[in-house]
Parts: structure tokens; C-alpha cells; sequence
């Protein structure tokens, strides 16, 4: 399978994809439905509901999943009652916005899937504040916001429940995938047609992107029971995989050189070009490795390397009485020599019927995972200047102010709700992000307009 293929089936399979297909119908549906009764207003206000609750459902532990989901339907019934009855005094509505937008940023304090919930009370808060409804319509907007909600946590449960495993295998091959990427970055430094110092560039970018990748699969597979404590083949597999591949990436790690001088000194013999050919055969083989872990329909025969080490091998043989001393390429040749071995035992465990049993002990899965206590002290201990997130929720707030007071004083329409949203969408914690994000939002604002025109 060439490289553009192995992408297309990356996506198609990945949980960008399937959790796209599931959120779109789980917020659609209530909407489409009920349009054929008549009742679209009626559908709006659950798919209003679902689409809150939506943002909440980060990947995780489907403990973790429930919890947040749970939390935010309370909190979007509860902030579209309240918001449903301040709209009806402008100053009321106004000391409103301050406070929930200070209360809900102040989530970032408990990590990220805290911050999402705040973001979710935040977004149901603001699309309420056009809403012109009576005390009897609140009541009915909050029910039906309240209904939209469980509808998307029945949904997104029973996946979980039709599918266990799904979401690690998801997370385990796109991890996989995103080593391969730094694979073929650590080849670059064996080909004298680049340029180191955008190699280290590149290959630090990566790290990054790899580095989230593991704290996603250990999220998953580390924080869920059903993995841990998993006597099934399939969990076995997806922990033993997961603990070889960290294995694996150490040792692509370790595989550090003084990349000048090895260019200096074998690059005109080229047999640095072999070397960089076989890192990259490597690295497409552990590629199809994770591509076969994230589609579980997908078959491929392993490929044996040895016929290319050994050739590799006598290659090294051979400019040792022409170049000196050869050492630092056989070292090179042992680390690749490792990494085949250790991709032949990832497969092994692939396709064995009983994989090795690991006990948890064995695998003291507390190291891999931080824990996120939710107190009332953690917040209080952040409610000084010192602390970002206090920092952040106080810019927050006064933005949303300053939003909310700009809409009142001009003239502008049933949709002055965007005004705070956009304020929402684009103040974060981090003033490169912020920055960033207004950027972004103003030149896409312009590329629009110059579309339609």
C-alpha cells in the first residue's frame, strides 16, 4: 500500500472520522425528525442540547466521558433556566454574563476536559441570550436542551458499549502512525540532501506531536478498568502493543550521532543514502503496524529485514579498509538491527492466538498516567493574580462585559449573541493562541466576504 493510500485509510478509520459520523447524526437527528411533525423549533432546542453536551465528550475513559457529559447536561439546563429569566433585565442579564463567564473559564484549572465542559455552559449561555421566550417557554427551552443532552450521552454510551475497544485501538494506531512520521524524520538526518539544522527542527515539532499521542492512549488504556484489569485477547493485545512501541521509540531515540561528521565522512560513498532507505522501509512497516491495529479488517504479511541488514552489513564491511574506522556505522547497523527485531515481536504479538499474559504489577500502570483531583481548594488557590487561569477568566469576563455592553448600545440586530461568541472563540489562556485565533477568524471573515461578493 503506497503512502497516499496508507493516509486516506488512516483517516477513514480514525476517530476524527467515526466521532464526526456520530456527533453529526446524534445532533442532527432530533432536528430532522421532528421537522416531520411539524415541531422544527422543538428540534432545534435538542439539537441545541446535543451539540453542548458534544463539546464535552473528549476521548477518555468512558468514566471520565460520563462524568463530563453528566456535569454539562446540569450545567446547560441550569445556565439556559437562569440566562432564560435574566434576558428579561438587561442589568440582571449583564452581571450574569460576568459571572458565568468568570465561574466557567476558572474550569481550566481542573485540565482540559474540565475547560471543555466551561466551554460548553459558556456556548449554551450565550446562544440563549436572543432567545425571546416567556417564563413558561424557559422552562420548556430548558427541558428540551435538558432531553437533547441524554439523548447524545445514550448515544455516545452505547457506542462505547457496542464498540469497547474501538477507542483504543484509535488512539493506539494513530500513536503508532505518528512514530512512524518521526522515523522517517530521524532518516532525513542520513541523507546529505537536507539540511540538519530544519531536520532537529522538524524532528522536535514531532516529538510534540508524538508525545501527545501517548498521553492519549494512556488515557484510554491506563485510566479504564476494562483495560487494565482485561483477561480478553484484545486488551492484552492493545497493552502489550502499547508497552512495545514506547520500547521502540526509546530505542529510536537513543539513536543519536554527530550527524555532521557522519555526512562528512561517508557521504560521498553513499552508502548513507542505504541507510536512509532502510530507516524509512522500517518506518513504513511500523505504519502499516498501526494502520492494521486501527483497522482491524486490514491484513498484511510482515516483512523480513534481514536480507537488507545483512547487505547493509557487508556494504560496512567492505569501507572499513577504505574509510578507517567504521564504528559509529556499526552502530547504526546494531540499532537498526534492534528496531527489526522489536517491529517482528510487535507483529508476533499481532497475529499470536494467545498473546503473553502481563500482570498489572508487571506493568505498574500508575507511572504512565497523572491524576486530576477535582477539589474546592484548587480552586480557591487559584483565585489570585499569580495564576493563569485566574488571569484568563478575569480577561474573559471583562471582554464578555465590554461584548455584551457594545451590543446594547448599538443598533445591532436579533444576532448581537455573535459578538460575544466571537469573544469566546478567540480569547484563550495564551496570548500567541489568542492571537493566533483572531488572525485566523479575521482572514477567513475576509476570504468569505470576497467569495460571496
Amino acid at each position: 500500500m503506497n503512502r497516499r493510500a496508507r493516509q486516506v485509510s488512516y483517516f477513514l478509520s480514525s476517530q476524527y472520522f467515526s466521532d464526526g459520523l456520530r456527533i453529526t447524526l446524534s445532533i442532527l437527528l432530533p432536528s430532522l425528525l421532528l421537522n416531520q411533525f411539524g415541531q422544527l423549533a422543538t428540534g432545534m432546542a435538542m439539537s441545541l442540547g446535543a451539540l453542548t453536551v458534544s463539546i464535552s465528550d473528549a476521548p477518555g475513559p468512558v468514566l471520565h466521558r460520563r462524568n463530563s457529559m453528566l456535569t454539562t447536561i446540569g450545567l446547560s439546563f441550569l445556565v439556559t433556566l437562569v440566562t432564560g429569566f435574566a434576558r428579561m433585565n438587561d442589568y440582571v442579564l449583564g452581571a450574569e454574563v460576568v459571572v458565568f463567564s468568570f465561574i466557567f473559564s476558572m474550569f481550566a484549572v481542573y485540565g482540559t476536559r474540565a475547560t471543555s465542559v466551561g466551554n460548553a455552559a459558556s456556548l449554551i449561555m450565550i446562544l440563549m441570550l436572543d432567545r425571546p421566550l416567556d417564563a413558561t417557554g424557559v422552562i420548556i427551552e430548558s427541558l428540551l436542551v435538558l432531553a437533547g443532552g441524554s439523548w447524545y450521552m445514550a448515544i455516545s454510551l452505547l457506542m462505547s458499549r457496542l464498540q469497547p475497544y474501538r477507542l483504543g485501538q484509535q488512539a493506539l494506531g494513530q500513536c503508532i502512525h505518528e512514530i512512524a512520521k518521526f522515523m522517517q524524520i530521524k532518516a532525513d538526518f542520513y541523507s546529505i540532501s537536507t539540511r540538519l539544522d530544519d531536520d532537529y527542527r522538524h524532528l522536535v515539532a514531532q516529538q510534540v506531536a508524538v508525545s501527545e499521542k501517548q498521553d492519549a492512549v494512556r488515557e484510554v488504556l491506563f485510566k479504564s478498568r476494562r483495560f487494565v484489569a482485561e483477561t480478553t485477547r484484545t486488551g492484552r493485545v492493545l497493552l502489550l502493543t502499547f508497552v512495545d512501541v514506547m520500547d521502540l521509540y526509546e530505542q529510536i531515540l537513543a539513536m543519536y550521532y554527530d550527524y555532521s561528521d557522519i555526512r562528512e565522512r561517508f557521504g560521498p560513498t553513499g552508502i548513507l543514502d542505504d541507510v536512509s532507505h532502510l530507516i524509512r522501509r522500517l518506518a513504513i512497516e511500523l505504519d502499516h503496524i498501526g494502520l492494521a491495529i486501527q483497522s482491524p479488517v486490514l491484513s498484511r504479511s510482515p516483512r523480513d529485514f534481514l536480507p537488507e541488514l545483512e547487505a547493509l552489513k557487508q556494504r560496512i564491511d567492505a569501507l572499513s579498509d577504505q574509510e578507517g574506522s567504521v564504528l559509529v556505522l556499526k552502530k547504526v547497523l546494531v540499532s537498526l538491527r534492534n528496531l527489526s527485531q522489536r517491529l517482528t515481536a510487535i507483529q508476533n504479538n499481532l497475529v499470536a492466538p494467545t498473546p503473553k499474559q502481563t500482570t498489572r504489577e508487571e506493568l505498574e500502570f500508575g507511572r504512565f498516567v497523572s491524576h486530576q483531583v477535582i477539589s474546592i481548594k484548587s480552586l480557591v488557590d487559584n483565585l489570585t493574580l499569580e495564576s493563569l487561569a485566574f488571569r484568563y477568566a478575569i480577561r474573559v469576563s471583562l471582554a464578555m462585559l465590554f461584548g455584551y455592553v457594545f451590543t446594547k448600545l448599538l443598533p445591532y440586530g436579533h444576532h448581537s449573541y455573535w459578538v460575544l461568541l466571537t469573544i469566546s472563540v478567540i480569547l484563550k489562556p495564551a496570548f500567541s493562541l489568542t492571537k493566533q485565533r483572531n488572525i485566523e477568524r479575521i482572514s477567513g471573515t475576509l476570504a468569505g466576504g470576497q467569495w460571496v461578493s
